[in-house]
């Protein structure tokens, strides 16, 4: 190997080193940036099928939201609504993606339940 090529995985060596000092040092959290935080709420009603749920994202320093309603639907929509057709236990599941060093996607990632009742 030529010395331009031992200097650059030196290189390497030490961005990975000092990667994983910042990274323990910060608790892996985005430095100078918002961390982004997946949640949202629905209301705390009978809900009887058919139906339809209207969800409220409460999320933080997002830019992308994916949502699975449990019921094979999915959705990437801020404020969706979900519409369940049958009575049952449903998860809601919402991953609210952000930035972190201005590339790398930061997922969170935020599961809830939903009842929906026999007519």
């Amino acid at each position: 190997m030529n010395d331009s090529g031992i200097f650059s995985a030196r290189t390497y060596l030490f961005k990975a080193i000092f990667g994983l000092f910042l990274c323990a040092l910060c608790s892996c959290e985005p430095i100078g940036q918002e961390t982004v935080v997946a949640n949202f709420e629905f209301p705390d009603s009978n809900f009887i099928a058919p139906c339809e749920v209207p969800i409220t994202n409460t999320s933080e320093a997002f830019h992308r939201l994916r949502w699975d309603f449990g019921n094979g639907q999915s959705s990437e929509e801020i404020n969706p609504v979900a519409r369940y057709d049958s009575a049952g236990i449903y998860s809601v599941t919402l991953w609210a993606d952000g930035y972190f060093d201005g590339a790398t996607d930061w997922t969170d990632t935020q599961t809830k339940f939903i009842v929906i009742l026999k007519p």
